[in-house]
Protein backbone atom coordinates (compact mmCIF):
# COMPACT_ATOMS: atom_id res chain seq x y z
CA UNK A 1 0.00 0.00 0.00
CA UNK A 2 1.27 3.48 -1.39
CA UNK A 3 1.17 6.67 1.19
CA UNK A 4 1.21 10.01 0.56
CA UNK A 5 3.86 12.17 2.34
CA UNK A 6 2.30 15.15 4.02
CA UNK A 7 5.53 16.74 4.95
CA UNK A 8 4.76 18.75 8.25
CA UNK A 9 1.06 20.24 7.34
CA UNK A 10 -1.28 19.21 9.55
CA UNK A 11 -3.86 16.92 8.27
CA UNK A 12 -7.14 18.55 7.67
CA UNK A 13 -8.93 16.02 9.51
CA UNK A 14 -8.05 18.06 12.63
CA UNK A 15 -9.48 20.99 11.49
CA UNK A 16 -13.25 20.51 13.06
CA UNK A 17 -11.86 19.46 16.43
CA UNK A 18 -9.86 23.06 16.76
CA UNK A 19 -13.21 24.61 17.57
CA UNK A 20 -13.64 22.34 20.60
CA UNK A 21 -9.97 22.38 21.80
CA UNK A 22 -10.07 26.25 22.03
CA UNK A 23 -13.22 25.99 24.31
CA UNK A 24 -11.43 23.58 26.14
CA UNK A 25 -7.85 25.21 26.57
CA UNK A 26 -9.86 28.94 27.66
CA UNK A 27 -12.13 26.96 29.80
CA UNK A 28 -9.00 25.71 31.88
CA UNK A 29 -7.35 29.11 31.97
CA UNK A 30 -7.35 32.34 30.38
CA UNK A 31 -5.15 32.85 27.58
CA UNK A 32 -3.66 34.98 24.72
CA UNK A 33 -3.61 34.01 20.95
CA UNK A 34 0.29 33.19 20.45
CA UNK A 35 -0.18 30.74 23.84
CA UNK A 36 -3.36 28.87 22.38
CA UNK A 37 -1.45 27.97 19.25
CA UNK A 38 1.57 26.89 21.57
CA UNK A 39 -1.07 24.63 23.76
CA UNK A 40 -2.59 23.25 20.73
CA UNK A 41 0.12 21.01 20.77
CA UNK A 42 -1.57 19.26 23.25
CA UNK A 43 -4.38 17.94 21.38
CA UNK A 44 -1.70 16.76 18.56
CA UNK A 45 -2.20 20.38 16.46
CA UNK A 46 0.87 22.27 16.90
CA UNK A 47 1.11 22.99 13.02
CA UNK A 48 -2.13 23.99 13.45
CA UNK A 49 -2.23 27.47 10.83
CA UNK A 50 -2.06 30.37 13.06
CA UNK A 51 -4.16 32.62 10.72
CA UNK A 52 -6.99 30.17 11.48
CA UNK A 53 -6.46 29.94 15.22
CA UNK A 54 -6.84 33.69 15.18
CA UNK A 55 -9.96 33.40 12.55
CA UNK A 56 -11.81 30.74 14.98
CA UNK A 57 -11.07 33.27 17.62
CA UNK A 58 -12.68 36.47 15.98
CA UNK A 59 -15.52 34.88 15.52
CA UNK A 60 -15.97 33.06 18.99
CA UNK A 61 -15.70 36.14 19.99
CA UNK A 62 -17.97 37.42 17.56
CA UNK A 63 -20.38 35.13 18.49
CA UNK A 64 -20.20 36.33 22.07
CA UNK A 65 -18.84 32.40 23.54
CA UNK A 66 -15.44 34.24 24.83
CA UNK A 67 -14.75 37.80 25.39
CA UNK A 68 -11.20 39.37 25.17
CA UNK A 69 -9.39 42.18 27.31
CA UNK A 70 -5.99 43.55 26.58
CA UNK A 71 -3.32 43.19 29.13
CA UNK A 72 -0.20 44.88 28.95
CA UNK A 73 3.05 43.37 28.53
CA UNK A 74 5.32 42.20 30.71
CA UNK A 75 8.33 42.87 28.69
CA UNK A 76 7.91 46.32 26.53
CA UNK A 77 6.18 44.82 23.91
CA UNK A 78 2.12 45.74 22.84
CA UNK A 79 -0.36 45.02 25.26
CA UNK A 80 -1.44 41.00 24.45
CA UNK A 81 -5.73 40.05 23.78
CA UNK A 82 -6.55 37.93 26.40
CA UNK A 83 -9.23 35.51 25.42
CA UNK A 84 -11.96 33.95 28.30
CA UNK A 85 -14.50 31.20 27.91
CA UNK A 86 -18.24 32.80 29.28
CA UNK A 87 -20.95 31.28 30.18
CA UNK A 88 -22.58 31.08 26.50
CA UNK A 89 -19.33 29.64 25.81
CA UNK A 90 -19.19 26.96 28.15
CA UNK A 91 -22.77 25.77 27.00
CA UNK A 92 -21.09 25.35 23.50
CA UNK A 93 -19.02 23.23 25.26
CA UNK A 94 -21.04 21.41 26.81
CA UNK A 95 -22.97 20.74 23.08
CA UNK A 96 -19.65 19.77 21.78
CA UNK A 97 -18.90 17.12 24.18
CA UNK A 98 -22.18 15.59 23.74
CA UNK A 99 -21.34 15.34 19.84
CA UNK A 100 -18.11 14.19 20.22
CA UNK A 101 -19.43 11.48 22.24
CA UNK A 102 -21.51 10.09 19.95
CA UNK A 103 -19.18 10.71 16.97
CA UNK A 104 -16.94 8.37 19.13
CA UNK A 105 -19.76 5.59 19.86
CA UNK A 106 -19.69 5.57 16.03
CA UNK A 107 -15.79 5.32 15.77
CA UNK A 108 -15.53 2.45 17.95
CA UNK A 109 -17.99 0.61 16.19
CA UNK A 110 -16.60 0.96 12.99
CA UNK A 111 -13.00 -0.25 14.57
CA UNK A 112 -14.96 -3.22 16.21
CA UNK A 113 -16.50 -3.97 12.67
CA UNK A 114 -13.31 -3.30 10.46
CA UNK A 115 -11.18 -5.58 13.34
CA UNK A 116 -13.90 -8.70 12.49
Amino acid sequence: MRTRNTGLRRPRHMRPFLEPAILILLKEKPSYGYKILEDLSEFDMQNMNASLVYRMLARMERFEWIQSTLEASEKAGPARKIYQLNDEGKEILNHWVEKLGMQREKIDTMIKRAKK
